[in-house]
This record gives structure tokens, C-alpha cells and sequence, in this order.
């Protein structure tokens, strides 16, 4: 009976935890393209109790294209893997359940001239978080564009408006693991882990503002 481990994408997945060696399971792996973003974040792995503990799903793949995009007042454009499902009883060594991984963070392409924002919205592929004892979900992929004009010359670069609350607005991160306490996880010597964080890529701000990610 073993507690699932978290799905990968950009980041791995997290392992699973458990009482023996036997019992840990690798999360999973990492695949698909920075740059150019278009696959869905894994499910995190199934536990097993006397009822089935199911991973979280991964996320799903976003594609925006806009001269300008508005971040204020909490919008949010998220593709987040979500989280595994708990054991439903206390875990011990001589009864072994396990929780469900967590899912992936999925995609976002974001083709774009200008993000405005007022520091309060989201874009985000984060992963899920394990339950109890498995893994988290490994990040997604943000990737931000210069969205070209239909005609003419583009531009190789793209100008957010608040460049400092660029790490609070874009994010891709890891699904933490569920580290088990006394009550619940009695005995475990094995702790689970969390995934990997993801990525977010672009080319450089225009100028006057800082520099992508």
C-alpha cells in the first residue's frame, strides 16, 4: 500500500514517501519545450488504502494572444495541477495507506506587447501538492512573447508596466509534498518530497523595464 507520487512537466515530480525502501515511488519526468509550451501537466500518481486515493490532475494548456493584457483586481490566468487526495485514516507501519501525488502544472503562452497590472492578479502553472505521505507536482511553463502586428515590422521585445511585482505575478512553481506528523504518519521513515519548480521564459522587457524572468 503505497502513497503516489507527484506528476512532472517542467519540474519533476515529487517522490513519494513511505515506510520502506520498497514503498517509494519516483515522481515523474520532465518533457516537453520551454519556448514553445503546449503539452498538459501529468496527473500525480494514484495512492492505494482500503479506498483508492486519486492523484491530482495535471494542468491544461492556455493559450492567449492580445496587443495587451490586464492584470488588476486579482484576475488570473492559471493552469495548476491539482492536489492528491489525503489517506483517510491514520498511517502506521502495520497499516500502511497512502494519499495521491499531486498533479503537474500545465502551459500558458502568452503572445503580447504589454502586460499592465496593479501587483494583485496571477499567471500561473504551479503544481499541486501531495497528500499525505506522497509527492508534489512538478511546475508547468509560462512563456511570454512579443505578439507581432498582422503587417509590417514587429517588435522583439514586450514592456510590463510594474516590472517589480513580475516574481509575485508569474510563477510556476512546485507542488510541496505532505510531510506526515506523529498523528498521522506514526513510524514513516521516509518522508515524501516536492516536485521540481517549472520554468518562465521570454525575451528581455523592452527597455526600462527589468529584464524576463
Amino acid at each position: 500500500h503505497s502513497p503516489g507520487s507527484g506528476g512532472g512537466h517542467a519540474g519533476e515530480g515529487g517522490r513519494s514517501g513511505g515506510f520502506k525502501a520498497e514503498d517509494l515511488v519516483l515522481g515523474g519526468g520532465v518533457y516537453g519545450h520551454d519556448w514553445a509550451p503546449g503539452n498538459m501537466g501529468s496527473g500525480g500518481g494514484g495512492g492505494s488504502s482500503s479506498t483508492q486515493r486519486l492523484g491530482g490532475p495535471g494542468g491544461g494548456v492556455i493559450h492567449v494572444s492580445a496587443t495587451t493584457l490586464l492584470f488588476s483586481n486579482g484576475a488570473v490566468i492559471n493552469s495548476n495541477g491539482g492536489a492528491g487526495a489525503n489517506a483517510p485514516m491514520v498511517i502506521s507501519s502495520s497499516t500502511p495507506v497512502g494519499g495521491g501525488g499531486g498533479g503537474a502544472g500545465g502551459s500558458i503562452l502568452l503572445a503580447t506587447q504589454t502586460i499592465n497590472t496593479d501587483g494583485a492578479g496571477s499567471i500561473t502553472a504551479n503544481g499541486g501538492g501531495g497528500g499525505k505521505p506522497a509527492g508534489g507536482g512538478g511546475g508547468g511553463r509560462v512563456h511570454v512573447r512579443p505578439k507581432y502586428a498582422q503587417t509590417g515590422p514587429g517588435t522583439d521585445s514586450w514592456h510590463i508596466n510594474n516590472a517589480r511585482v513580475t516574481d509575485r505575478l508569474i510563477k510556476a512553481a512546485s507542488g510541496p509534498a505532505a510531510d506526515c506528523d506523529a498523528t498521522m504518519c506514526n513510524g514513516t521513515t521516509w518522508q515524501a518530497h516536492p516536485g521540481q519548480n517549472g520554468t518562465r521564459t521570454g525575451p528581455d522587457c523592452a527597455a526600462g523595464a527589468e529584464a524576463m524572468l
